[in-house]
């Protein structure tokens, strides 16, 4: 790959092979790993290890008062999760 970082999504996944360890960012506001995500699910690829740092399923800013300081965005600023949501943990790996 180049060493310009940014390249266009069908050129970083087409070196996406089976077995391979990807590291997403971005799921709190921060960029759009969903479309990684999207294309992920279409290619024939499996036993992938996905890193992930942040939150699935922010929900709204928490009412004054209820900030919990080990919930916040990558701006410091407090979150709350919406039921069903999912934090970070060391790995997830697919099916």
């Amino acid at each position: 790959m180049p060493k310009n970082k940014v390249v266009p999504i069908e050129e970083a996944m087409s070196h996406v092979e089976s077995g391979m360890s990807i590291a997403v960012g971005g799921f709190i506001g921060q960029g759009d790993p969903l479309t990684l995500i999207d294309c992920l699910k279409t290619m024939d690829v499996k036993d992938l290890t996905i890193y992930e740092n942040g939150a699935i399923g922010v929900g709204p800013a928490p009412e004054p008062g209820g900030e919990d300081r080990d919930r916040a965005n990558a701006g410091n600023q407090p979150i709350t999760l919406i039921p069903g949501a999912a934090t970070s943990t060391p790995r997830r790996r697919s099916a």
